[in-house]
Order: C-alpha cells, then structure tokens, then sequence
C-alpha cells in the first residue's frame, strides 16, 4: 500500500490523512466542517512511519475520509442500512440532506448490530462480561443485596497478594494461537470503516460441538442471531463460512452505513442470487454489481462470496474487488495481525464508538458500553478482540494500539494494572444487583471469581505500536460464561450503579470471609476436569465450588521455585475436595495447605515458611 499523505481542506484547513493515493480524485468530506471537496495531491507529500515521534499536540485518531459522500436526496425507511432488519419496528421517515426534525430515526445499524454483539457474546460470554461492566462500579462503595451470601465471592479480594500478570512467554503451550493465521482482508469493503466484526457462523453453528452448547445456553439471542445471518445471506448459518459487517460513519447525528460481506461454504447458483437480489445492472466500475432502490449486491465470479453496502457505497464496493479500500490508520496497522481464522472478531476505533453509541446498541445498554470505553481509555487508538472456541478451551485475544501519548510498554503496564482490578470492579458490581430468581443469583454471583480466573490467566506482550492480551481459559468455561454473562447483562441494565448502599458497620466491613465452616467444607463432593489449567485458577475454581475462601502466598511459591502458573493436567469425578487438592498438592513436594479457622480460609503455601511463621500445614484426611 502506498505512503500515507496530508491533504488539507479548502474550507476549513483541517489537515486529513490519506492512506492510499487511489483516493485521489475523487470526493472526500471533511469530518469536521462536512465539506465534500475533490481530494488532489499537495505540492509535498508527507510520509508518516509506523512510529514517528509525537507532535506537542498530537492527534489522537485519524481524520475520516469518506469517499463518494453525495448526500441521498430521496427519504429513507431506514437510513445507511439494510431494510428491514427487524420486522415489525418502524423507523421514522427522513433524509440525510435535511434534518428537519431533531428526532433522531432508529436505524439499521441499531437493529443489524443488535444480532452481531450477540454473536460476539455466544463466541465468549466471559469478555463479553467483563466489558460490560467495565469500571461501573470504581470508587463507589458496594451495597449490600438482599442476600449477601449468595453474592460471596468464592475468592478473598481483599486479604489476597495482588496478582501481577508475568511476562508473557511464547514456549508457553497454553499461549500459542488454536488457529493457523489466515489474514482478515476486507475486500468489497467500501472506503472508511471504524467498526469490523467478522465471524465464522459456520463453526458457531455446527451440531453436537461446543459452541452449540454455548448456544444453547444463550436461548432466544443465538437463535435472533441466526435468523438475521439468514434474512440478508439468503442461506442458514452453518452454510457461511465467513460474515464480515463493517460499519462507516456517516454524518454526525445519523447512523453510520453498514456492508457486510458473506463468504459461503458452497458456490450458490446465480440464477437464485439474481431472483433474490437481482436489480439494475451496472458494470462502470470494473466489477458487475446490482443496484436496487437502496442497497447494491455483488456477487463475486466464483459465487462464493456476496456483498452488500448502500446504493451510494456500492461503486466502492466493486471498486475494491482486488485491492481492500482504506480505513483509518489505527485500524490498517491492527489488520496485519489479526486471524480470520478465529470464530470471533471485533476491530474498532473507540472514539468512532463513542460517537455513534446511541446506534449501536439499546439506550439500557450505552451505560455499559462508555464503561467498557472508559476500561481502554484515551491511550488506545484502534482495538481488536478475537475470540475461539476449541477442544484446548476459550481462546481470547486482543491487540491493543497505542496512541502517539504513550509508548506501548507503559500501556502493558496500564492494561495489566486494570486486569487486576477486574475481581473487585465485578465483587463492586454484582453486590449492587438483586436478582429475583435464585439460579440467576447464583450464577452472577459468580462473577468475581469468573473475573479473578479471567485476570490471572491474561498475559501481555508488548509490539512495534500495539499491546496483545493472551488469555486462554478451559473449556469447561465457556457456556458457563457465556450464560452467566447473559444473565448480568440483562441485570445490568436494570441495575442502578449510583444508588447508595445501605448503612455498614466497622465490625461488618472486617468480619471474617462468610461461607462454609472450615476443614469440613473439604469433604464436599465435587467434579473436577483441568486441562493445562493454570494452578491459580485450579484453587480458584475449587474455592468456587466449595463458597469457600483460597489464597495463594505468591512470595512463598517463588521460594521454593513455583510458580501460579503451572499447568494441572487431569480429571477427577464425584470425589471430595479433600482428594481434588491433595491430587494439585502431590506434584510439588514443598507446597502445602494451612487451615485459617480465625478467617475461616484455606492458604496455599510450603512448608518452610509455614514453619518459619508457625504455621500448622492441612493433613489431608485417609479415604
């Protein structure tokens, strides 16, 4: 791709960049004045490196550049967007030249977004959690529910050492990508998207696996989602190999446009392409596409693939039929890097979220979503997550660009210090919810240690310009996830997070952690199945099953050369937790178990600094 340039606007002087010299000669507009000028070469042609040396007011994300942005002149049901996404809503009447009315019409991106985030969310209900919630609950004090001992957390989030994400090391098998890297290519995508989310519906929608039951346990939002991919694909989701919906932003105050592309697992036939799709032919652009009142269609000459974008992005839709349109520089460094191979994945411009939220998702649900903006911060320029499910577990992934304010090692650094607050940002949280049923308490109750799990599993590798979060998590995890993330959502939004709590007392705030009395709790019967599943989160899921509080002396691991880290490798069903913890402890001669009754907590330590603190190490009882 060619050298970035700068163009400048006649009307107002804002300096815009250009990714790509095709662009030139033809119409952009001007984000900040609206101005549609025809965009020529300047006499010096600035080059821009990957990482150039921040100017003393440097800006933190690249100005829009949006070709063919001829106003439409005729109203629309449904503006820059499909029609018809969700029967039975109606849409207010309007045109994008005129705003005359200051009501602001439900668009297609609200309704076509709305089935997207819940893909995203059947990929893996766990970041869809922790996003959601976000920092809502920083600086406030928790309230207490109606019953606060189903909201325990299974993890003392107190008393615990703090957890410090260890260098991210590449030998490590559990890190090492499930997928073979297939690049995310955004071709018949027209010019200046800012949101991509790619899936693989063929994968999420295959039967007896995995993610059929993480479907499963997301009812009617799974089975909305694949209804959707079938309105505009023509075809069920388990015959799409790959769908790609990428949203451009339009004029502020309106909807962004949406185009999405599906690649298909079988050629479909023509004939039913042009009967279902067909419309006026038009083949100037290098490429036949077919235009209908609002929407053009592409289909591409080995009919496996489909396109679709407005009728006033379709010539770029074809135009870039060999060679992908630009985006913003942000998003062009991240692409490179991601995996089209993986089921799940969202890339993003923060700011082109923000702006566009009241679009994107339900007015309940914006909370959650500035929340989860506010989680990255002004020092991230462009976001992707990608998340895949397979036989080694959930695999979540996100790279993160730093901004020209900071350097990408001071934002590991951030990013690993927000991890680690995640376990009381979600304790914070759920105690401000009061569900009415008990299931639903139980498992948002959850939330916490899920949240724990989550941190101490992450690692981060520092790039070039970008920041990677590597977290693996075990397979067992997802549906449980992924459920109990549907259930906090919901609660969410009919939670409200500035209410006050209820008078606490000294005495409450310091008691001891509540739950089943120690060691008899340890004679539980539980199942256990870990596979390379980190010692951490092997403790923690026990301390989940049991409502009992496990911490783990990190200090005296290293001691004696352990690490939270190493991997638990077997399965274990119907015994006691007494036997489930002897089996971890039996590989590290020098780790043991020593019974708080004051605190009524297990602590994980060896026994030469049990001995030195005078510790009396747990004898596992003879079964």
């Amino acid at each position: 791709m060619s050298a970035s340039l700068i163009i400048t606007c006649p009307a107002c002087q804002r300096e815009l960049k250009i990714h790509d010299r095709r662009m030139l000669g033809r119409k952009g507009k001007c984000p900040k004045c609206q101005h549609v000028f025809v965009m020529e070469e300047p006499p010096e042609v600035v080059l821009e490196a990957v990482d150039e040396t921040p100017a003393a007011e440097p800006i933190r994300s690249a100005a829009s550049v949006a070709a063919q942005a001829q106003p439409m002149t005729q109203p629309m049901t449904q503006p820059a967007g499909f029609p018809g996404a969700f029967p039975g809503l109606d849409v207010e009447p309007t045109s994008i030249r005129s705003m005359k009315s200051k009501r602001k019409p439900k668009s297609l991106v609200n309704r076509l977004v709305g089935p997207i985030l819940a893909l995203a969310v059947v990929a893996g209900g766990a970041a869809v959690a922790y996003v959601s919630f976000g920092s809502s609950a920083v600086g406030k004090p928790a309230a207490f529910s109606p019953n606060p001992a189903e909201l325990q957390p299974a993890v003392n989030l107190t008393a615990t050492t703090p957890v410090a994400a260890p260098k991210f090391t590449i030998d490590s098998i559990e890190f090492q990508p499930p997928t073979t890297k297939q690049p995310l290519v955004l071709r018949y995508v027209p010019a200046g998207t800012r949101v991509i989310v790619h899936l693989r519906p063929a994968d999420l929608w295959k039967a007896n696996t995995l993610e059929e039951e993480v479907r499963y346990s997301l009812g009617p939002i799974a089975e909305f989602a694949a209804a959707q991919i079938k309105l505009y694909s023509g075809v069920e989701p388990a015959n799409v190999e790959q769908a790609t919906f990428c949203l451009i932003p339009t004029q502020r105050g309106m909807a962004p446009s949406v185009a999405a592309v599906f690649t298909f697992v079988e050629p479909i036939k023509k004939s039913d392409f042009l009967e279902k799709y067909g419309g006026q032919r038009d083949d100037t652009n290098g490429y036949p596409i077919y235009l209908t009142d609002k929407l053009g269609y592409l289909l591409s000459s080995d009919a496996k693939t489909m396109a679709i974008a407005p009728i006033e992005l379709a010539p770029e839709m074809a135009q870039a039929s060999t060679n992908p349109n630009p985006t913003i520089g942000g998003i062009e460094e991240l692409l490179p890097l991601l995996d089209s191979s993986r089921q799940m994945t969202v890339v993003f411009e923060p700011l082109a979220v923000r702006l566009d939220a009241e679009f994107l998702v339900p007015a309940p649900a914006r909370p959650m979503l500035d929340k989860m903006l506010d989680w990255l911060g002004d020092d991230v320029e462009a976001a992707a997550w990608s998340l895949h499910l397979s036989e080694k577990g959930l695999f979540s992934h996100m790279w993160l660009r730093n901004s020209n304010v900071i350097q990408p090692n001071r934002l590991a650094k951030l990013i690993d210090q927000k991890l680690d607050a995640l376990p009381q940002i979600f304790l914070s949280a759920v105690q401000s919810m009061s569900p009415r049923e008990m299931g639903k308490r139980q498992l948002i109750g959850r939330f916490p240690a899920m949240a724990r799990a989550f941190s101490m599993a992450s690692r981060t590798k520092v790039g070039s310009h970008h920041v990677e979060v590597i977290t693996p998590l075990p397979e067992r995890a997802a549906p449980n996830l992924a459920l109990a993330a549907l259930l906090a959502w919901d609660e969410s939004t009919r939670t409200d997070f500035s209410r006050k709590p209820a008078a606490q007392t000294m005495a409450q705030t310091n008691a001891p952690a509540a739950g089943p009395k120690l060691p008899e709790a340890l004679s539980k019967v539980i199942d256990v199945d870990f596979r390379r599943t980190p010692l951490q989160e092997a403790f923690a899921y026990v301390a989940d099953e049991l409502k009992i509080t496990i911490d783990i002396d990190g200090d005296a691991l290293k001691l004696s050369g352990y690490t939270k880290n190493m991997p638990q490798e077997f399965q274990l069903t119907q015994v006691s937790a007494n036997k489930a913890l002897a089996e971890i402890l039996k590989k590290y001669d020098k780790m043991c178990l020593v019974i708080d009754q004051k605190q009524n907590r297990v602590l994980v330590t060896t026994y030469p600094v049990a001995e030195t603190q005078k510790l009396t190490p747990y004898v596992f009882p003879k079964e």
